[in-house]
């Protein structure tokens, strides 16, 4: 159930590419002099765009092997580090990127499982409504 909700329903699908949009602008932000987009760092909690990505380092390798249902519970993998500076967050500022990138995830989790959870009460409601009914 966790899984669908938080990878493949199309409940929540415009939530996950909105999550994944602004943890791409959260990174941006601590970057200086380019843009990254999900073709240059494997987004590491989402299997829309993980295998897709360019990042050739052993990190990003290792963001694109990571296991999705552990990245979109905002687990953070030892190589997330590494991964960002090969993408141009400087060193002094990982520790407040890591921290605003997997509490956003976090943040994102909650909103599609109250999603999820608001049309699986609907569905229920209409069937029995449809079932009382004569």
């Amino acid at each position: 159930m966790h899984h669908h909700t938080y990878n493949e329903c199309s409940t929540t699908e415009e939530l996950r590419k909105a999550r994944d949009r602004e943890v791409l602008k959260v990174i941006n932000k601590y970057i200086m002099d380019r843009r990254i987009s999900s073709s240059d760092l494997p987004l590491w909690f989402t299997r829309d765009t993980n295998t897709s990505a360019r990042g050739q380092s052993t990190a990003t390798t290792a963001l694109r092997r990571y296991n999705v249902q552990m990245g979109v519970l905002a687990f953070c993998l030892k190589q997330l580090p590494k991964a960002l500076e090969d993408v141009g967050v400087p060193d002094h500022k990982l520790d407040w990127c890591i921290t605003e990138v997997l509490g956003m995830i976090a943040k994102s989790v909650e909103g599609m499982w109250l999603l999820r959870t608001t049309a699986l009460k609907k569905q229920k409601n209409a069937w029995k409504t449809g079932r009382d009914t004569p």
